[in-house]
């Protein structure tokens, strides 16, 4: 099969999104498809560019950023046009991949009513199946504070029907959509996927001398993932252990990101500043190396319906090291990690717990680098993209008539 992707996140750097894309990519080349990469709109701001190719091939996978830019202007109506450019770039690159028999199915990953039935459209037109990928609630449910009470109604209402298929990441989310879509749409549920092999503590590794805790991830969103309770925790347990420091590795532009500010602001008060280290937005191959070499890798998720909904793509990812994995008991983690068999379950939205727990983790290493190699474990049986790519195969397979 011919297969387009179109997505907004980063490409091919990038957080979650952008690690879910590439491997969902490389399960489906695994199947002898072909895959590509529409990137419809920039994703570079003028700081620290990290994505400055507009095409190219990443692991075999070939992208394409359709505005023939990856930086965003400073001025809204040039904005405007850049995104407008790539959205009406991408459906003449789809018409003119389907004219040549180079296209058989089109999978999209973003969230825009008016974008999604502009592909639709020449989705209907040109008999091209039109598939959505899913990892979590509507933004309009997360957000509702942020859109008018009538476009809520009408994307729930109709965004969903607009699509012959959707991969849909976890079972919760697989129950909220299928009352959503079309009669004859076709679902398939598809857990989280990474591809294991990258962070594998290896030789191929090299060593950090330094003693670290790590968190990897976005510190946008209303702090999803827990980030200030992650500092308190660790802010309680550093006194035990004075040369043990906090990495967060994550994009830390200041004067776009108010959680980001917030935080700083916690580890000035916490008397961190020495302790805490901020690597900002990393180049994708450095990733593995710092978690692999980390002491523990944390994730102090809250519970809340974002949690309750998706499943983070970082715990596969902190799994695969085979190093100590600290985690919270929200949404679909549990049917996956027991505490003290395969990683450390804290109790979400407590600081004291996740406290606990990474002392446990520091008191008792041995055992918790056993823990970890269970971990491991699980993220080879579970969450490798390998694993997947045959059940993605077939069901993408059963829209080519």
């Amino acid at each position: 099969m011919n297969i387009v992707f179109l997505i907004t996140a980063p490409f091919p750097i990038g957080m979650a999104g952008t690690n879910r894309i590439i491997s969902l990519s490389k399960s489906l080349m695994l199947q002898n498809n072909n895959v590509k990469v529409l990137c419809i709109r920039p994703t570079e701001k003028n700081t620290k560019i990290i994505n400055k190719d507009i095409e190219g091939y990443h692991e075999d996978i070939y992208f394409n950023y359709t505005s023939n830019t990856v930086i965003w202007p400073k001025h809204k109506m040039k904005k405007f046009y850049v995104y407008a450019k790539g959205i009406i770039n991408s459906g003449i690159m789809i018409i003119k991949y389907k004219k040549l028999n180079k296209l058989d199915l089109i999978i999209l990953s973003q969230s825009s009513f008016i974008i999604a039935l502009f592909y639709f459209i020449v989705c209907k037109i040109y008999h091209i199946p039109y598939i959505y990928a899913i990892d979590e609630y509507p933004w309009v449910v997360l957000r509702p504070e942020n859109y008018n009470f009538f476009y809520r109604k009408i994307y729930i209402k109709y965004f969903y029907k607009l699509f012959d298929g959707m991969l849909i990441m976890t079972k919760t989310l697989m129950n909220y959509y299928k009352d959503k879509v079309r009669k004859n749409c076709k679902l398939l549920l598809v857990p989280m996927t990474v591809d294991t092999e990258k962070f594998f503590n290896n030789q191929n590794i090299i060593k950090n001398k330094e003693e670290y805790i790590a968190y990897c991830g976005c510190l946008g969103h209303n702090n999803k993932d827990g980030v200030p309770i992650l500092i308190e925790a660790f802010s309680q347990i550093k006194p035990f252990y004075p040369q043990l420091k906090l990495y967060i590795i994550g994009d830390t532009r200041e004067k776009e990101n108010i959680d980001f500010i917030k935080i700083k602001e916690q580890v000035k008060k916490l008397k961190l500043e020495d302790d805490v280290v901020f690597t900002g937005r990393l180049p994708h191959y450095k990733i593995p190396e710092l978690l692999s070499n980390a002491k523990i890798l944390a994730l102090a998720r809250p519970n809340n319906l974002q949690a309750q909904g998706g499943f983070p793509t970082k715990l596969g990812e902190y799994l695969a090291t085979g190093k100590p994995v600290i985690v919270t008991k929200v949404g679909e983690i549990p049917n996956y990690l027991i505490d003290g068999v395969n990683a450390y379950i804290a109790e979400p939205d407590s600081i004291d717990d996740f406290a606990k727990k990474l002392k446990e983790v520091l008191d008792d290493y041995n055992r918790a680098l056993i823990i970890g190699k269970e971990g491991q474990k699980t993220a080879n049986k579970y969450f490798d993209y390998k694993t997947q790519s045959k059940n993605i195969h077939l069901f993408l397979s059963s829209f080519i008539h």
